[in-house]
């Protein structure tokens, strides 16, 4: 017999199955039944749920999802606990976002934040977490087409999100 805290982790761990196998609305159907099987929500799954809604391009309940995210952060008993996943998720929270402005009528705001994203992640990591072969110049990324930027930065972000997944199973 399952426990209902059981019930939410395998619901989750279904969610991410099926986005990996871009079966995005039986992620969302997946990780909102682990949401209702949970006492105390947990934020990854608010984070994973929004990138399901990209999937189907619902860009509205990507932005609730993240919103949900942040308020579940901030109502975390223990700080530093919010504090660590705000930390090791936020590349992955402002790509979310960044992805969810595509709806809008102009898609500067969604380049403008892809752009910056990828300031941000050569600023931390010069070679952007092994995507890049080498540290890029100022010139040579003013001189990059958006597409490009565009392209690395998912790269790198898949690079990242796998390290924290092996960071955060090797601290168990």
């Amino acid at each position: 017999m399952l426990f209902r805290s059981d019930a939410a982790v395998l619901n989750s761990e279904l969610g991410n199955i099926y986005v990996s196998q871009e079966r995005h609305a039986d992620a969302i159907r997946a990780y909102q039944k682990s949401l209702s099987q949970q006492k105390t929500p947990r934020p990854l799954v608010f984070l994973r749920l929004s990138q399901a809604f990209l999937g189907v391009t619902d860009f509205d309940q990507c932005r609730q999802s993240l919103s949900d995210y942040e308020e579940c952060l901030r109502n975390q008993k223990r700080k530093s606990v919010a504090n660590k996943i705000k930390s090791r998720y936020q590349y992955t929270f402002d790509f979310l976002y960044a992805s969810s402005l595509k709806d809008q009528p102009s898609l500067e705001p969604y380049q403008n934040a892809i752009s910056a994203i990828f300031r941000r992640m050569l600023t931390d990591n010069n070679t952007l977490h092994g995507v890049l072969r080498e540290p890029a110049s100022h010139d040579a990324i003013a001189a990059m087409p958006f597409g490009q930027i565009e392209q690395i930065t998912k790269q790198a972000l898949e690079i990242f999100e796998s390290k924290v997944n092996i960071d955060r199973k090797s601290t168990r």
